[in-house]
Order: structure tokens, then C-alpha cells, then sequence
């Protein structure tokens, strides 16, 4: 019906003259799946109610896409009945498959006879602009059904298994994003805002120009898939948790305590398990909260004739350390804030086992890391992870979930800039705010400090409170 191409369009979208203005109106004409070609009133209804707020051109396109979202719905859903859900898991379905083309890496189409390549984030953000306003419309003046509240995000893992399995059928893949809805919420209201597409190029702007941001759906992807315990603590810590990748392997043992201690040692209290950011050669937080007896450098080299990671002149077990400012000054500890309190508890499970393996293998008599080789046989089994280990780990689990790594702001230290958009742009905190939770800020007496990480976690709670209210 359209332009020969190998999508086989089932619409064709004509601009035609009209007896009463605008003079012209782009019409948008429609065939089923077995070939049955009707005019779209609603699509020519809504064209002419476009013509008060956008050019002729402009409404030319916004129908094509609603053409194309048709063919997606005949062809990719063999235009099944939709309910509010499955309408939106359609236009989100569409908006993805349209960033990303639906051709895979072999030349072979995921969806058969759409042959569509990737596009701009910012062409998708119009499509779905278009799409919105097209759904609004309809559900005004004729009744039929919207989009819901909410967005899903597409199981990357599951993505990835499609692409290898060339008898997976269009079906089979809708089937499992319907399976999946319920897990895979995001946080993001769908009927007002551009849903965050698995992948997406969006640029977020810093200081220095345009960052490209890693997403919470594939964050969320890669720890959802990570069978090895240290990797999957590694990748919350650093998303949600916002710490840097150099700290994490500076973590002793020691610095995970239960909740309880974080009114102690900071002045506030949080129902999430406390983790610490210690000085890794000069805090006097070594073995008990009790104890401050000795530096972590003196206490390496005491027990263990070891020297801190950032001292290390083996490059392979070298962690570096980057200035932070302390809230404990005496023992040079600040906590890790918390910005997804499920993710905290799946943390704190993850940490559980990770102590079963250090207390069976006895690795407190060798050294007293947190993260270590799970997986390595005889001599590295129960050693500190290494920064080249992390980030082989890292690749490995992009290209588990269908992703490139490396690309699009994919990287082991892509999670602390996703936390520090989180906190501003999610929970809604403050500059002042951001700094202290970040380690940024300067701390004037533990008391300030714990009058103002009271005042940011609570910050925090209510935040989350309130995407939890927008998902009800």
C-alpha cells in the first residue's frame, strides 16, 4: 500500500484537498490481516483537530506514525485484542523496536517482514509525543481505551536468548513481555512522560557537554541476571547505592553492619543495612566499632603483611582512592545512602551468602576484603576481586542481557552517575543534598552532619514514598 520496502506496510498515509479548511488533511488508510482496506476516521478526526496547534507537514508525520504503529500491531501482534495493559506494553514494544531496529546482528529481522534500523532517541521521543496525543484523542471523543499509568521495561536477558534462537517466534516474545510486566515496573509515569527505553541514547547533559547515562532498566537487567554474589553486590553498590568502583574493592568485611549502628556512628537512623565508606589506609575502623586502637595501614601490615590497595605497586591488585569528604571524622567512615530500599535488602541477602563463602573458606586469616574471587580455582579462590576482574565481569554481563558494553554510557562506572541523576531527578533532592550523600560535602561537626543526613534521608524516604504512590 505504501512505498515498496521490505516492511510490507499494511497503511498508506495520502494528503488530500478538503471542502472546508484547513484545504488538506493527511489520510491515513489501513488494511487488516487479511487484506481489507478501510479509511481510519479516528486517525482523520484526529489529524483535524491537530490543525489548530501544528503545521500540515508536521501532522503528515505524526500520522505516518500512527501507519506504523499499525503495521506493529497487525504484524508483531497479529492484532490481538488489547486491554489498557496491552496497549501500552504495544507502545512501548513499538518506541523500543524503533530505537533499536528489528534487525539483529546476523542481518536476520527479529520480527518477520518489519525491516526497520534504528533511529534517534529524539525521533522516538516525537513518535511517542504523536502516539500519546493520537490515544488521548480517541479515548476523548470516541471512547476507547488509554494508556496506562505506568511503562514496563523488555527483559533484556530475554532479548539476548530471542536473537540466539532462530525458531523464536513474534509471539513467543510478546507472551514473555506480558509474563514480565508485574517485575519489571519502572518508576516513570507513562501517559505524561517519554518512558526510559532498555538502551536508549537520550544524552544527559553535564558540565562538560552531553553524557550518555546507562539506564535503571539495564542496571536493573544485569543485577537480575548476575548469578556470581560479588558481581551482583558490585553492581547495586555502585547504581543504587553510588559508590565508586575503587571503593567497593576497598571494602573490608567489616563494613557491613546491621542498621542499628548507623544512629551510632552518624547521628541518624535508616532501616536499610548499613554499609561504610572507610578510609582505606588511615580510619581506625578495623576490627569493632569499639576498637580504634590502630590505622587500616597499620593493621594490613600488622596482621597481614599486606599494604592498602591504593599503595600498591602491583598494578593488578592496586584499587585507587579518590577524596572523600568523612562524616566520622575521628574514624574516617561516611554511609552508603540508600536510594532504592529493595535494593538495599537484596544487598543485604547478597552479603549474607557472601559471608557463608568467607566463613568457609577462612579468607579473614589471609586478608579482610569484602569482594573476593568466588569462582577462581586454587590459589586466587577467596583473593580480592581485581579492577580487571570487574570489568571482564561487566562486559560479560552486558552482552548476557543483549547489550554492548561500552556504548551509550555503558561502563563499571556508569552507576554513579545513575545515582546521582536518581537522586535529583527521581527523589527530588537538593544540590546540598546530593553533595552529602555523594561524599562531596563539607562537614562543619558530626552533629551538622547528622542534623543533615537525617535531613537527606529523610529526603530520600519521601521521594521513594512518592514514586510508590504514583505506582499504586
Amino acid at each position: 500500500m505504501n512505498e515498496k520496502n521490505d516492511s510490507a506496510p499494511f497503511f498508506a498515509v495520502r494528503t488530500l484537498p478538503t471542502l472546508s479548511p484547513p484545504g488538506a488533511l493527511p489520510f491515513l488508510f489501513v488494511a487488516d490481516e487479511v487484506g481489507d482496506v478501510a479509511l481510519s476516521r479516528e486517525a482523520l478526526s484526529w489529524a483535524n483537530a491537530l490543525t489548530q496547534t501544528r503545521s500540515l507537514s508536521s501532522i503528515e508525520q505524526w500520522v505516518g506514525t500512527i501507519g506504523r504503529l499499525h503495521d506493529w500491531y497487525v504484524i508483531g501482534w497479529q492484532a490481538r485484542p488489547l486491554t489498557t495493559e496491552l496497549l501500552t506494553d504495544l507502545v512501548y514494544s513499538y518506541l523500543y523496536f524503533r530505537l533499536h531496529g528489528t534487525i539483529d546482528p546476523s542481518g536476520r529481522t527479529i520480527v518477520p517482514s518489519i525491516s526497520w534500523k534504528p533511529v534517534r532517541y529524539e525521533t522516538v521521543q516525537g513518535e511517542y509525543s504523536a502516539i500519546r496525543s493520537y490515544v488521548q484523542h480517541c479515548n476523548t471523543a470516541f471512547g476507547h481505551i488509554g494508556l496506562a499509568r505506568r511503562t514496563t521495561v523488555i527483559n533484556q536477558s530475554f532479548i539476548a536468548q530471542m536473537l540466539a534462537d532462530k525458531e523464536s517466534s513474534a509471539r513467543d516474545f510478546f507472551a514473555h513481555l506480558n509474563a514480565h510486566r508485574e517485575r519489571w515496573r519502572t518508576y516513570f509515569d507513562f501517559a505524561d512522560d517519554m518512558p526510559r527505553l532498555a538502551g536508549g541514547k537520550r544524552p544527559i547533559r553535564s558540565r562538560v557537554g552531553f553524557r550518555q547515562m546507562m539506564p535503571i532498566e539495564e542496571w536493573v537487567a544485569l543485577i537480575d541476571a548476575e548469578k556470581n554474589l560479588v558481581f551482583r553486590g558490585i553492581w547495586m553498590l555502585s547504581a543504587f547505592g553510588g559508590l565508586r568502583i575503587s571503593e567497593i574493592l576497598n571494602m573490608w568485611q567489616v563494613d557491613v553492619l546491621p542498621a542499628s549502628y548507623r544512629g551510632r556512628l552518624f547521628g541518624f537512623d535508616d532501616d536499610t543495612i548499613l554499609v561504610l565508606r572507610a578510609h582505606p589506609c588511615d580510619s581506625t575502623y578495623t576490627t569493632t566499632v569499639g576498637d580504634r586502637r590502630t590505622t587500616r595501614r597499620q593493621h594490613l601490615a600488622t596482621k597481614y603483611g599486606r599494604v592498602p590497595r591504593p599503595d600498591s605497586i602491583v598494578s593488578s591488585e592496586r584499587a585507587g582512592w579518590k577524596g572523600t569528604v568523612f562524616a566520622n571524622d575521628d574514624r574516617l567512615l561516611l554511609p552508603v545512602f540508600w536510594l532504592d530500599a529493595r535494593m538495599a535488602e537484596l544487598f543485604a541477602d547478597c552479603v549474607q551468602q557472601i559471608m557463608r563463602f568467607h566463613q568457609t573458606q577462612r579468607t579473614s586469616a589471609s586478608h579482610p576484603y569484602l569482594f573476593v574471587n568466588m569462582a577462581a580455582r586454587r590459589d586466587a579462590l577467596g583473593e580480592p576481586q581485581k579492577i580487571s576482574n570487574v570489568e571482564a565481569a561487566f562486559e560479560r554481563a552486558c552482552r548476557r542481557v543483549g547489550l554492548e558494553p561500552y556504548r551509550y554510557g555503558r561502563s563499571i562506572h556508569a552507576g554513579r552517575h545513575l545515582y546521582k541523576w536518581m537522586a535529583k531527578e527521581m527523589l527530588g533532592l537538593g544540590p546540598d543534598a546530593i553533595q552529602l550523600i555523594m561524599g562531596h560535602a563539607s562537614i562543619e561537626s558530626q552533629d551538622a552532619y547528622g542534623r543533615r543526613a537525617k535531613e537527606a534521608a529523610d529526603s530520600i524516604r519521601m521521594g521513594q514514598s512518592k514514586l510508590e504512590t504514583g505506582r499504586g
